[in-house]
């Protein structure tokens, strides 16, 4: 475990103290910590190694000073997004506190990034909605393989409101059809902390079979036949590589390669909030779905439907 915090860090320059907490901690945080944020916090946490033994200061434990100097860094010489800056300093607190040791990052330090946060306008990934998804799905050639792949994890992207890493990591061991649908279950998720899944159902689109999840997926199935994953690279001579599932990079890629540029992986799960919302889905249904823990990014999310479904202009014309 070692070798996954030391790679490309001169390990003549840390201890054998400092090695020892390092393996210590990465053994813990991949025991405790969901996956997917394991894979953030590591790296992070040896872009902070580089960075202390390049200006000599001690990085297991480090100092509130260090932090305060890092967060500078971040924000200034890397010139990271707040959200960005954020997943760095919590990497710094989970590396620190899974080895008992006392947390650098203080109340001061995470003042300053809110306040860069206030500072810097939010920016959202544009939401796919049914229209702009459907348009998409009608160029995709689906007669090859690829265009079977692609119709499927657009359409179970959207309406099981997945992140792209959980899309990514779909194994058909943890999907289940009935007459309801398909039910999917994610282990690993950012949220799923203690590692019980998250259960995501998706319902047929029986409006419209042409854009149902549920046949789409299944379609896939039927020529891809895939090992564990259920999304598997496809390569450019139409070739299925069972044995090679694709990753939040790729999925991204995928979606705007159908949707634009305009548009991200993220976007799948924007459109889905906003489309739902508009369509008459509560805040607490949305919520469920996407798995968030509170309503605030469902509420972020729709802000922009709310202005024109709660706006007051129209009284003035009456």
């Amino acid at each position: 475990m070692q070798n996954l915090i030391t790679v490309n860090v001169d390990t003549q320059l840390i201890t054998a103290e400092q090695k020892s907490l390092l393996a210590l901690a990465v053994g813990r945080i991949l025991d405790t910590t969901a996956a997917n944020t394991a894979k953030k916090y590591i790296p992070n946490f040896k872009a902070f190694i580089a960075f202390c033994i390049e200006n000599g200061f001690e990085f297991l434990p480090a100092s509130p000073d260090t932090i305060e100097i890092y967060q500078k860094h971040l924000a200034e010489i890397c010139r990271y997004s707040p959200a960005t800056i954020q997943q760095h300093l919590a990497a710094i607190a989970t590396f620190h506190s899974s080895v008992d040791l006392t947390n650098p990052v203080t109340k001061r330090v995470q003042k300053k990034v809110t306040k860069l946060k206030r500072e810097q306008p939010q920016h959202q990934a544009k939401p796919a909605l049914s229209s702009t998804l459907y348009d998409a799905i009608d160029k995709i050639d689906t007669s090859s393989n690829k265009g079977k792949r692609d119709k499927a994890l657009l359409l179970i992207g959207v309406i099981g409101c997945f992140r792209r890493s959980e899309l990514a990591g779909i194994k058909i061991e943890n999907c289940t059809f009935s007459p309801k649908g398909l039910q999917v279950t994610i282990f690993g998720s950012k949220t799923d902390k203690g590692g019980d899944g998250v259960i995501k159902a998706i319902e047929p689109n029986n409006v419209n079979r042409k854009y149902c999840p549920v046949k789409a997926v299944q379609e896939w199935l039927l020529v891809a036949q895939p090992d564990t994953y259920l999304f598997t690279t496809v390569t450019k001579y139409d070739t299925i590589q069972t044995n090679k599932p694709l990753d939040g990079q790729a999925v991204n890629r995928i979606v705007k390669s159908h949707l634009g540029d305009d548009f991200s992986g993220h976007s799948l799960r924007v459109g889905f909030a906003v489309q739902a919302y508009e369509n008459g889905a509560s805040g607490l249904q949305i919520q469920k779905q996407g798995a968030w823990k509170s309503d605030a990014m469902v509420k972020r999310y729709t802000e922009a439907s709310d202005i024109w479904a709660n706006n007051a202009s129209s009284f003035f014309y009456r």
